[in-house]
């Protein structure tokens, strides 16, 4: 009788991950693998990112990030306002409040909303010390959560506090009102453009005081380095019937 012998198995068909686990170079059951591995790896390495455009060709509607976009504007502009020299935004600011002061609207409003300014926002106190000589109801904006009310001043110096971020506001034992009659709000803000859209610095709250207003008139107040062509708009913005800068009256119906 011939006794045979078991022949040795030889692995076949090892899967990826045991051939990923060893060591030794030539593993049986691998050698056949790799090459097809490396292939797929630089494939997936070499493939391109979609695109919008592959989007739209594909029958997609591309996605835009209006808050992306929005935030890439306020960015631009506040940067071109905060780089103005001390003697440029001064000699501006001068030029503005003259304009300002000339319009027919500014000239005839017995009612003023306006702001107490901050930082490099366009300082308006001549202006309003004007107004308060003239006897205009000047009311300044009091942040309250996530709204703002009014109290109405009577000297910037002694009905003046610091409130919400340390900006200028009416003194805590002054009056709020919600929504007074008023004629004319002077509106701040951080980017601008011809068409009357405005961007603020992102909580919504002068937006949300304009809707509450009785249709006074809205005038935004901007350096010209504030303005774009252009702006992001969401269904919450507001509009502005006239942009004043130290250059002109920008109106959209123009």
């Amino acid at each position: 009788m011939v006794r045979r012998w078991p022949r040795p198995r030889t692995p076949v068909g090892a899967s990826t991950r045991q051939c990923r686990s060893r060591r030794s170079i030539g593993a049986p059951g691998c050698a056949d693998r790799a090459p097809a591995d490396a292939a797929t790896a630089t494939a997936t390495a070499n493939r391109e990112p979609r695109t919008a455009t592959d989007s739209a060709s594909d029958g997609e509607e591309p996605h835009v990030d209006e808050q992306a976009t929005k935030r890439a504007a306020r960015r631009s502009a506040r940067e071109a306002r905060d780089a103005l020299d001390d003697e440029t935004r001064a000699s501006a600011a001068a030029r503005i409040r003259a304009r300002l002061a000339a319009l027919e609207e500014v000239r005839g409003a017995a009612t003023i909303v306006a702001y107490a300014a901050t930082g490099s926002e366009v300082d308006l106190d001549p202006l309003l010390e004007v107004l308060l000589g003239r006897d205009v109801a000047v009311y300044l904006p009091v942040v309250d959560g996530p709204e703002l009310t009014l109290a109405r001043v009577h000297d910037l110096t002694s009905d003046l506090a610091a409130g919400y971020r340390g900006v200028r506001e009416p003194s805590p034992d002054l009056p709020r009102e919600s929504a007074p009659a008023v004629d004319v709000v002077l509106v701040p803000g951080v980017g601008f453009a011809p068409d009357g859209t405005r961007i603020g610095y992102g909580g919504g709250h002068f937006d949300r005081l304009l809707t509450r207003l009785e249709a006074p008139t809205r005038i935004g107040v901007a350096y010209a380095a504030q303005v774009l062509p252009h702006l992001p708009t969401e269904n919450h913005d507001q509009r502005l019937d006239a942009v004043v800068t130290e250059t002109g009256v920008l109106r959209p119906s123009d």
